[in-house]
């Protein structure tokens, strides 16, 4: 009995064509695609994304893991402190702003998270690489 159904749903999946079987992958790597465009939306979240795709929230949190081997917010978390890190290497705005600009709505948080991903504040970040900006600016002037 249990190899008969074993047999039943072997067939049935190689009778779905493989298109039917992930028809969802092209929508997560439009998800994909649209994080990483508007990864500074401070409302851009899985709930917002799953009603634009027409899918349930939990549903695409699975499939985007499956397919980005991350959960979305670690993704959209990892996106946005890839961000400043450039920002605060290479601008002079300050934390606060930096924070509004990438998204996040309160600048604690954005600190949290900074601090998870690089071990340090994004104050500290600033202070321990900026003479490298500062030398590397220097030499693009000279």
């Amino acid at each position: 009995n249990r190899e008969r159904g074993q047999a039943t749903v072997s067939r049935l999946l190689n009778a779905t064509p493989v298109g039917l079987r992930c028809a969802r992958c092209g929508q997560v790597s439009e998800v994909v695609s649209l994080v990483d465009r508007e990864y500074t939306d401070p409302d851009l979240s899985l709930k917002l994304l799953s009603g634009r795709f027409q899918i349930s929230s939990r549903h695409l949190g699975r499939l985007f893991r499956s397919q980005t081997g991350k959960k979305f917010r670690t993704y959209l978390r990892d996106i946005r402190i890839e961000a400043a890190t450039e920002l605060l290497l290479y601008s002079s705005d300050d934390i606060k702003a930096i924070a509004a600009m990438l998204g996040y709505s309160d600048p604690s948080h954005f600190g949290n998270d900074f601090r998870c991903s690089n071990g340090c504040t994004p104050l500290d970040f600033r202070m321990k690489n900026q003479p490298l900006f500062e030398e590397r600016s220097a030499s693009l002037i000279a």
